[in-house]
């Protein structure tokens, strides 16, 4: 009589399976309201929990309140040379945010700038043009150019404006698709576990 045994190794239990999925975490459509005051500290439609204090600014000081995409946008008149639109927000301690995709809306006049380009947190994340006629960016939001990962303390999101000779340029429904996390987090990981089949003959 013999005996055969059998010994097979399955990847059966994951372990710390705790990490942030990528959703909409920042989400302003600029309401209905003219927008006057700057910084613009309106919070936004969507702000993902543990984050706080949305603030938009630009290089010029100053917004003008036109229409945009769905009600009001952020909006910048007589544009000329290179103009930087900032967002920033803060994140609290012990959380770390990573940014995977990104969307906007955004239209010039015909003497507005020409191009985008923008940094999240100094890495660059993509570049474009502006239309005249008001468009978003893709249908759907669309990848960063280099990775945005393990953020902590704030966010400083940098649209760079240039190619413009006095125009207007305008921004509506910005949206940031990706995650927040406690610090520390990280992907699943695998425990293999030994099943054990005999057959006596």
């Amino acid at each position: 009589m013999k005996k055969l045994l059998f010994v097979f190794t399955l990847c059966l239990c994951t372990i710390g399976v705790s990490w942030g999925e990528d959703v909409t975490i920042y989400l302003h459509d600029f309401g209905t309201v003219d927008i006057t005051s700057h910084p613009y500290t309106v919070p936004p439609s969507t702000f993902a929990t543990h984050l706080s204090n949305s603030s938009w600014s630009n290089s010029k000081s100053a917004w003008t309140s036109y229409n945009g995409q769905s009600g009001k946008a952020i909006a910048m008149s007589s544009v000329s040379g290179t103009q930087t639109i900032n967002l920033t927000f803060d994140i609290e301690t012990g959380y770390q945010v990573s940014i995977s995709k990104y969307n906007f809306w955004r239209q010039r006049s015909n003497t507005g700038p020409t191009g985008w380009s923008m940094t999240i947190n100094n890495i660059n994340v993509g570049s474009g043009t502006n239309p005249t006629t008001g468009a978003a960016l893709a249908t759907d939001p669309i990848d960063v150019s280099n990775g945005v990962n393990g953020q902590t303390g704030s966010i400083n999101v940098q649209i760079t404006l240039t190619g413009g000779t006095g125009g207007t340029f305008r921004l509506d429904n910005f949206q940031l698709v990706g995650s927040v996390t406690t610090l520390g987090q990280s992907a699943p990981t695998t425990q293999a576990s030994n099943i054990t089949f005999s057959r006596v003959e």
